[in-house]
């Protein structure tokens, strides 16, 4: 009796474990997700069919990394429009792993302890995490958004630039009334 007890104990207590960490990741199989990809992948498959990018530059201690992770980009609204109009990149900011990105190569640079294709991406701005970094079509910059944004914010910033919006409309009048902009 003694036995099966610890053993139930021990196998709720797995699954109440496995359970909290898959919510803290945002790695939950339950919902939708984001297809994540590297950003060569991204850039492979913009020169076959171009869209925008959205990078997501994250570490691995960043506690507001982890929260974009569970809360934004799980939400129903953003994974459809993301999966639909952008190549979605994650980017461990502080990677070890050698980076080819448009024909130059990125390694990690022990002095600003990131990989060096932060500095590129950013120029030279990184003002710390999340930092999610949007590109038009043709690997051009469009903006650089530092820090978290909650799910409906987030929202009106991926249809501002993935529906070309940003071509047309500043942000502080599309900012001031989005439903206005939005395609239905």
């Amino acid at each position: 009796m003694k036995k099966t007890l610890i053993l139930l104990v021990a196998i709720i207590g797995s699954s109440i474990l496995s359970k909290a960490q898959t919510t803290v990741s945002g790695s939950s199989t339950s919902g939708p997700s984001i297809h994540w990809m590297s950003i060569q992948e991204a850039e492979k498959q913009n020169k076959k069919h171009p869209k925008k990018i959205l990078i997501d530059t994250y570490t691995d201690w960043c506690g507001w990394c982890k929260r974009l992770d569970a809360t934004t980009w799980t939400d129903a609204r953003i994974v459809d429009y993301v999966n639909k109009n952008y190549y979605a990149v994650k980017l461990n900011a502080e990677t070890h792993d050698t980076i080819k990105y448009q024909g130059r190569v990125y390694t990690f640079n022990p002095a600003q302890r990131t990989n060096d294709i932060m500095a590129y991406l950013t120029d030279g701005k990184l003002s710390g995490y999340p930092t999610i970094i949007f590109l038009d079509e043709s690997l051009n910059d469009l903006t650089i958004i530092p820090g978290y944004q909650a799910a409906d914010p987030m929202n009106n910033i991926v249809h501002y630039f993935g529906d070309n919006i940003y071509k047309t409309v500043d942000w502080t009048a599309y900012s001031s009334d989005p439903s206005k902009y939005l395609k239905n």
